[in-house]
């Protein structure tokens, strides 16, 4: 079987994934209620603050100058992950600030 390499598939779930750069930085927690995302990103917060979506969630987002809902019907309406980049770039920001 010459030619073929070997491949390793590295589990969505595990955190293993996270580049290099996010991986050396500090977890990521949510604003609103402090819980640490799964792999530490950003992206991961910003889909906690999308799936929990009570009225604090929705208020800090708001707080923000975002309109909660616009951003999850961009989100379901459209490819790729652009309303949770959105968000996460501003989790990050406030980061400093917890």
């Amino acid at each position: 079987m010459a030619g073929f390499g070997l491949i390793r598939v590295i589990p969505y779930h595990s955190g293993n994934y996270a580049n290099k750069e996010d991986s050396m930085s500090k977890p990521v927690k949510c604003p609103v209620c402090g819980k640490q995302a799964k792999t530490g990103s950003a992206i991961d917060c910003a889909r906690h603050m999308f799936g929990t979506g009570d009225k604090q969630h929705r208020a800090w987002v708001e707080a923000q100058g975002l309109s909660f809902i616009d951003l999850l019907i961009e989100q379901a309406t459209t490819p790729g992950n652009k309303s949770y980049v959105t968000l996460a770039e501003i989790i990050e920001k406030v980061q400093d600030n917890l």
